[in-house]
């Protein structure tokens, strides 16, 4: 009448010598085993309730209207986040510890992704215009 395999090996022994206590334990991986039931069953309800929604990371305006600069205030913005892109650089050769921050590299690139090409197009009409 008492499924054997929930029981301890120990309380199998002891109930086939009739040493058996009236009252039973469960197994230790019975027990594992319905906890995990418990907090799958839990899990699932969850992930019907609350679906994860993902918002598309929106990139705001560009800070600086870059558009709007002077050439030479844009070959300032250059130089600038070209010396900080080669001080990091240099910093991560040099130093033995791991401090460099790999994300400030990327976003100095794309300072001057983004700066570039109107840099050359105000410097470009200028080199055209005959002396």
């Amino acid at each position: 009448p008492y499924p054997l395999q929930l029981l301890c090996p120990a309380q199998r022994h002891r109930r086939r010598l009739g040493t058996f206590s009236s009252v039973q334990t469960i197994h230790p991986m019975a027990r594992v085993l319905v906890w995990l039931t418990m907090v799958a069953s839990a899990a699932a309800f969850m992930a019907a309730n609350t679906a994860v929604r993902y918002t598309p990371l929106t990139v705001s305006a560009v800070e600086t209207p870059y558009a709007e600069m002077s050439a030479e205030a844009l070959e300032e913005e250059l130089r600038s986040a070209h010396r900080k892109l080669f001080e990091m650089k240099l910093e991560k050769q040099q130093s033995k510890r791991k401090d460099f921050k790999a994300h400030e590299a990327r976003l100095l690139k794309k300072k001057i992704a983004r700066i570039m090409p109107i840099f050359e197009s105000k410097v470009a009409p200028a080199e055209d215009e005959p002396a």
